[in-house]
C-alpha cells in the first residue's frame, strides 16, 4: 500500500496549478500475477481510478492490463483500457 501527495505545476495535467492525493495497492494473486490499484483524487488529465493486473510472462518480459475510469466524465465516455508491455534490459 502506498499513499501521498502530488502537486502538478500549470499546464501538467491542467491549465492552472493541481495538487491533491495519490493512493496505491498491490495484492499478489500467484507466483506471476499481481493485481493493483491506483488513484489519483482531483479533476485534470491524471485523475483517474485505475485497477488492473501485472502479469509476469517471463524473467525478462510483463504484461499490464488496466482500466483507467476518470474521476469526472466517467458516465460520459472518460475511461480507457490500458495494455502494456514491460521489458526488463538486465
Amino acid at each position: 500500500m502506498t499513499l501521498g501527495a502530488f502537486d502538478f505545476t500549470s499546464n501538467v495535467v491542467a491549465s492552472g496549478n493541481k495538487a491533491g492525493g495519490q493512493f496505491g495497492i498491490e495484492q499478489p494473486a500467484g507466483r506471476r500475477v499481481t493485481l493493483a490499484a491506483d488513484w489519483f483524487t482531483g479533476h485534470h488529465g491524471a485523475g483517474y481510478f485505475t485497477p488492473g493486473a501485472a502479469i509476469k510472462l517471463s524473467s525478462k518480459a510483463t504484461a499490464y492490463t488496466a482500466y483507467e475510469i476518470g474521476n469526472s466524465g466517467a458516465s460520459h465516455r472518460n475511461h480507457l483500457l490500458l495494455l502494456e508491455l514491460g521489458w526488463n534490459f538486465n
